[in-house]
């Protein structure tokens, strides 16, 4: 979500968790900005639907 001022950069400086962290890196967790999401909602939907069905395929980390 965008912050107050509608921008986004603010995700960029933000310490995330390490499962949050090393799962965006490796693509299984994409980020996307919600106005791309909001009118695309069924593309991005679907890709979830995708990465789901294709974890074997990634290096999903299950550690906190």
């Amino acid at each position: 979500m965008p912050d107050r001022n509608n921008r986004y950069d603010y995700y960029s400086s933000m310490r995330l968790f390490k499962i949050l962290d090393e799962n965006i890196k490796i693509g299984y967790i994409p980020i996307v900005k919600w106005e791309d999401f909001k009118y695309n909602c069924d593309t991005y939907l679907n890709k979830a639907i995708q990465a789901k069905d294709s974890v074997p395929q990634y290096k999903v980390s299950k550690t906190v």
